[in-house]
């Protein structure tokens, strides 16, 4: 019973810390002023999920162009964003009101997904699996380049591919002897810079500094620059990866892999009834030795006997009605 209790903690656990909260790639603490769209995102994890996913393509394309295609392909990209952004009737920045309508956040999460595959079909080979990937690996990636030291330890994996990250890459790249070092990731790059330390160690020779940001146009929205500020809080794959762990080393992995959290949820919350059911018991019964009881069934429940001895002490314990009634009784007879 202890060994189940574990593993669905480390699974009820592992899923918390895979519940990634996203935010946008410009600092929500220092939002653009009057400017809804961008607090929308600030407060839509799944709306700024999306535009990191935009972006995901968005980087990967500016790195096919090359720093002469970089000022065209931002003004097509700011065009195509407020088009789209007016047409689920969502403010434009700098009016007097700012608010989003009610099916504003939807409406711009699709739109940021059909903008998404309208640019992705501009890209191939290594560059198209590089924006194709998840979201989540796709950051991790990025912090595993921060954990080999090819990005400064200060930096924080956001997701979005700038001149840091690139030559970061690229760097990595020749470290590794990988037959492309053009800058992207291809999938079998992902697999080999994600596997085990000892497989790759490498000594990296960049200290260029990863400071990317998105800024917005007071008139115009969202302006996607050649740098944008780190805002999204470090990749929880690795703290899931630790949990795993933790759970082989109890032996319980192979009992959590493909558990939905809502099952575990209710076996948690059906387990712990249980375990504490002689208290439960005391309580519709009003027992008298409720607390004794609730010791009991607390600290030695666990150990099965100490829960049977609760359990018994639960519904053979007098009622407070029969303690008072037995103590008025003892009264009287004292004053007898």
């Amino acid at each position: 019973m202890r060994k189940l209790l574990v593993a669905l903690g480390l699974l009820f656990a592992c899923h918390a810390a895979h519940a990634q909260t996203y935010k946008p790639d410009f600092d929500c603490n220092k939002p653009p002023p009057n400017n809804g769209v961008a607090i929308m995102l600030c407060q839509n994890s799944e709306a700024a999920k999306q535009e990191l996913i935009f972006d995901q393509t968005y980087y990967a394309l500016r790195q096919k162009v090359g720093p002469e295609g970089w000022k065209s392909l931002k003004q097509e990209i700011v065009l195509a964003e407020n088009a789209m952004n007016q047409q689920c009737g969502l403010p434009i920045p700098g009016e007097a009101n700012q608010a989003i309508p009610d099916q504003g956040a939807a409406c711009y999460i699709e739109g940021m997904g059909k903008l998404t595959e309208q640019y992705k079909q501009r890209l191939s080979g290594s560059a198209l699996e590089e924006a194709t990937r998840d979201i989540d690996r796709h950051i991790a990636l990025q912090q595993k380049l921060i954990d080999l030291g090819y990005l400064p330890s200060g930096a924080v994996a956001d997701g979005v591919y700038g001149e840091g990250t690139r030559t970061a890459i690229e760097t990595w790249q020749r470290t590794k002897g990988r037959p492309e070092t053009d800058g992207f990731l291809s999938d079998n790059d992902s697999d080999i810079l994600l596997s085990p330390p000892s497989i790759d160690a490498g000594t990296p020779t960049t200290s260029a500094t990863e400071n990317v940001s998105n800024s917005y146009s007071s008139q115009n929205g969202p302006l996607r620059g050649e740098e944008a500020k780190p805002t999204i809080e470090p990749n929880e794959a690795s703290k899931k990866s630790d949990l795993l762990q933790l759970a082989e080393k109890h032996g319980v992995a192979d009992s959590i892999r493909g558990i939905s959290p809502t099952v575990v949820l209710l076996i948690l919350l059906s387990l712990i009834s249980f375990y504490f059911l002689p208290l439960v018991v005391a309580l519709c019964r009003s027992s008298s030795k409720t607390i004794p009881i609730f010791i009991v069934n607390f600290f030695l429940g666990w150990t099965f006997l100490g829960w049977i001895v609760a359990l018994v002490m639960a519904f053979s314990s007098e009622t407070k009605t029969e303690y008072h009634l037995r103590m008025a009784a003892m009264k009287r007879m004292a004053d007898i």
